[in-house]
């Protein structure tokens, strides 16, 4: 990668954090939404549909702890630690980590953006990122921060919408075929794919679609 292409995507990633920051910041009921819609979900198809099939990878592997990338207020998190596992949980949102601590102050909570890890190298079992990777302008240093953390033989499961048309700041394009690519690129192998569309639409990150907004969902291994 040229020297240049990646100023600018660091330069795309600090612009679509701050105003993610500001989102968070001058509308904290907005943010509030945003970080409590899965928890409906989570209850009817979340966790039979996706949860479960990562988790079962995950404990064929020996893993114990899972980094939650994007973790908003904790539900999917909440949802892990219930079937035994361990979690690491990393937000840019002050707001959904302070609520976090505040209903548990033990668990592992970092503040930081997804697309700059403040991981030692070669340390985490395997990775839950939902509804996130719209937001990250730069897959190529995504996709290297996810591959330095990551032990060898490490899972990372991506979820997320179809965005073809970017919408700066806060939204970039999304496709599976193209983050594949990405992945593949930095080390990964495709263990799966499928989809999944939540039952209940109105309780969705998405609702404007009547009908649930569909989502692929990737799971990967590092080689």
């Amino acid at each position: 990668m040229r020297k240049e292409d990646r100023s600018i995507g660091n330069a795309l990633n600090r612009f679509a954090e701050s105003s993610q920051r500001n989102l968070y910041d001058f509308h904290p009921i907005e943010a509030d939404r945003q970080h409590t819609y899965d928890g409906h979900e989570l209850e009817y198809s979340y966790i039979s549909d996706v949860l479960d099939s990562f988790l079962a990878e995950a404990s064929q592997r020996d893993i114990t702890e899972v980094l939650d990338l994007a973790s908003g207020t904790g539900e999917v998190a909440n949802a892990i630690e219930c079937r035994g596992f361990q979690t690491i949980r990393l937000d840019i949102n002050n707001l959904a980590i302070t609520r976090q601590h505040s209903k548990n102050p033990f668990i592992k909570l970092i503040e930081a953006s997804a697309w700059k890890l403040p991981l030692q190298s070669g340390v985490i079992q395997a990775i839950h990122m939902k509804d996130a990777l719209t937001h990250i302008a730069d897959r190529n240093l995504f996709f290297s921060e996810v591959q330095r953390i990551l032990i060898r033989k490490g899972i990372f499961i991506a979820v997320s919408a179809v965005h073809m048309i970017p919408q700066p700041p806060i939204y970039f394009v999304s496709h599976p075929k193209s983050t594949v690519n990405f992945a593949k690129n930095h080390g990964f192998r495709l263990l799966n794919e499928w989809s999944w569309t939540p039952q209940h639409p109105s309780k969705d990150w998405y609702h404007g679609n009547p009908d649930g907004t569909e989502r692929f969902v990737l799971l990967f291994e590092k080689k």
